[in-house]
């Protein structure tokens, strides 16, 4: 991916809820470790881009012809995410084991 779509992207990130941020984070960096082990289970980054990308970059009740349309635009995004998630996130690798906290329920 080219560095001059990190900031944007991060930005646009940076825009959501932080719960959404949190579950996004987590969910890519779970991407990665699947296609960690592409070898076996033959699904690499794009492949998972491809899949999980019109998931969860899509727009509430989206016209599917508008969807296939952009559907190219939403792979590269999503492919861009899982490849520089480290960056976008700016995470360390030892951060990334950590629960969650941020989401769990309060006052129950």
């Amino acid at each position: 991916p080219k560095p001059e779509r990190i900031e944007p992207l991060r930005q646009l990130l940076d825009q959501l809820p932080l719960a959404n941020q949190e579950i996004l984070h987590r969910l890519v960096v779970f991407i990665n470790r699947v296609a960690q082990h592409s070898e076996n289970n033959k699904m690499d980054t794009p492949n998972l881009a491809t899949m999980f990308g019109p998931n969860i970059l899509r727009q509430h009740n989206q016209d599917p012809t508008d969807m296939l349309r952009d559907m190219q635009a939403i792979r590269l995004v999503m492919l861009t995410i899982v490849q520089c998630y480290r960056d976008l996130y700016q995470v360390s690798p030892r951060s990334l084991d950590r629960s969650p906290r941020s989401l769990a329920p309060t006052g129950y």
